[in-house]
């Protein structure tokens, strides 16, 4: 059987690049993964003992596979800028990982619920540990909790530290004003150009748009789309709210809407959860009418 390298283990640097020392704060649900130790809310062991064994079952990922491989490439990252004669020279970069999931929302190292809100101890985990006893830190990545990031993002524009996460994607995060240090790896205007050039592909011209429309992620990206779509010669039969599929009626209206204007492309964005219930929702129907 092959090894599995550990991508966390310790890796060479430059002899060139070890006369200084800066961090970069890895802040995520740190809770969420096993063996780990803390001092407060700082990890201070255990990542590399984690096997990746552990994390590779992506058919039915849990939270903790996705900060795990976050964790990871970020890692990597760091590896490569660190054997960079060229990037930061005399410099070395080091990682400091920080918790912002309340373990005592945890049990066994798992999360009881993933939609817990941790902002409260998220920004305490930031004013009184990363920033405060940690001035080497000049940049944060993560986090990956949508209960805490907008949060934690106000205090790094706050402090000045600039920080990128690299999923808990946030539609007011764009406010320059409010967010000036954070950036978001998820883009949510740009997508309508892809969408557009798929259509063209398939030779489409006709879409029905159904949307999460109290979400304003989800409206900013639809409405992106519909727009740059419509400039170039795509017909929006109709525009529905994915927020209908909570209800029986609000199914049948959002079937018989669609078979009114006799759309065959259906472009739905939303949460799984709004998503699965509209889709399946809809293919029982179809299956009572048949």
């Amino acid at each position: 059987m092959a090894t599995v390298v550990n991508p966390i283990l310790p890796q060479h640097v430059l002899a060139n690049k070890q006369q200084s020392r800066i961090s970069i704060a890895f802040i995520g649900p740190y809770a969420w993964l096993p063996k780990l130790s803390f001092n407060g809310s700082m990890v201070i062991g255990g990542m590399e003992n984690i096997s990746p064994s552990y994390f590779t079952d992506f058919s039915n990922p849990s939270a903790a596979v996705y900060l795990y491989w976050y964790d990871v490439a970020a890692s990597l990252a760091v590896r490569d800028l660190n054997n960079n004669p060229d990037i930061l020279p005399n410099t070395t970069i080091t990682i400091k990982r920080f918790n912002t999931y309340d373990p005592k929302k945890s049990k066994n190292g798992a999360p009881t619920n993933i939609f817990v809100n941790s902002a409260g101890y998220a920004m305490n985990t930031i004013i009184n540990q990363l920033y405060q006893d940690n001035e080497d830190v000049v940049a944060v990545f993560g986090d990956v909790l949508l209960s805490a990031i907008r949060f934690t993002a106000s205090l790094y524009s706050y402090y000045q530290l600039p920080s990128c996460n690299p999923a808990a994607y946030s539609y007011p995060l764009l406010d320059r004003n409010l967010y000036g240090y954070t950036f978001q790896l998820d883009t949510m205007v740009g997508m309508g150009n892809a969408l557009f050039l798929l259509l063209e592909a398939w030779n489409v011209k006709r879409i029905a748009f159904i949307y999460n429309m109290k979400d304003a992620a989800s409206r900013a990206v639809s409405n992106d789309m519909i727009s740059y779509i419509r400039s170039n010669g795509v017909e929006v039969l109709t525009v529905l709210d994915l927020n209908l599929g909570t209800t029986g009626t609000g199914l049948e209206f959002i079937a018989t809407s669609l078979e009114r204007v006799d759309a065959r492309y259906i472009y739905v964005y939303g949460g799984p959860i709004l998503t699965g219930n509209v889709y399946f929702g809809l293919a029982r129907l179809v299956l009572v009418l048949t």
